[in-house]
């Protein structure tokens, strides 16, 4: 049996006095035949450092990642095999209200990594398999 895992996000910027205008949109689906998942709760530094993926896990499909900080913000990049290039995001501190401290990451068959701002901040994640 197959679970299928749905995510949504749309950007808005609400000026007030302008239209609204869309940022961004994406959208990921995916179907997994093995519902296979795995997540933990670890510490990231303020140097670059390598979220593993777990030795009995060969397909990624998505990284589900959550900021659990109250003050520093997480920069969480994936490369890919196709372009070795650092694709990253920014997790805000939960409840600052500066922005989002939760994000989705494909995995496209590199590495995830991520670096903390100014001190060493707890991230959630959850790795999903294919």
């Amino acid at each position: 049996m197959s679970r299928e895992l749905q995510a949504s996000l749309r950007v808005e910027l609400d000026q007030g006095d302008r239209p609204k205008r869309v940022l961004n949109r994406q959208q990921f689906i995916t179907t997994s035949g093995n519902n296979h998942s795995t997540g933990n709760i670890r510490a990231i530094g303020t140097t670059v450092e390598e979220i593993a993926l777990p030795s009995d896990m060969a397909t990624p499909q998505v990284l589900y990642v959550e900021n659990m900080d109250d003050t520093n913000f997480v920069i969480i990049g994936a490369t890919s095999t196709v372009s070795a290039a650092l694709m990253p995001i920014k997790l805000f501190p939960k409840d600052s209200g500066s922005g989002i401290n939760w994000g989705w990451i494909p995995w496209r068959g590199g590495q995830v990594n991520a670096s903390a701002d100014t001190a060493a901040i707890d991230l959630y994640y959850e790795i999903y398999e294919a």
